[in-house]
């Protein structure tokens, strides 16, 4: 019988024989992947030369049409509930109320230490 050690050792030799070789040189698909990509780049700065700039101000729309745009976005927001508003209501008065409370707290334990330290 073999040692383990010899089975690990022709393990891995067999392993390293199946392996796929590596090629030394660039990977091929690199240079293509760039080339790709420079060219499309390439095309995208050609549009954006082509494309007219805009020139002096951009044209203003009327007050009404503002107004119904404005509206029309409007109407797509989900809005809370009644319910929703009052519970977050009252959770950001709840939670200020106990910061300013832990703030105060430290304020006053702080000015405790420092006139008990200089002796005042």
């Amino acid at each position: 019988m073999s040692s383990r050690k010899e089975r690990r050792a022709q393990a891995d030799a067999e392993r390293a024989a199946n392996a796929p070789k590596k090629s030394s040189g660039p990977d091929p698909r690199g240079n293509r992947e760039m080339r790709r990509f420079a060219a499309k780049e390439e095309e995208r700065a050609k549009r954006r030369r082509k494309a007219p700039q805009p020139k002096g101000r951009k044209e203003r729309i009327g007050l009404q049409q503002f107004i119904r745009e404005v509206r029309q976005e409007l109407k797509k927001v989900a809005w809370p509930t009644r319910t929703e508003t009052t519970t977050y209501t009252v959770v950001v008065l709840v939670v200020t109320v106990v910061l300013t409370a832990f703030t105060f707290g430290l304020d006053f334990l702080f000015k405790r230490g420092v006139l008990e330290m200089l002796g005042a």
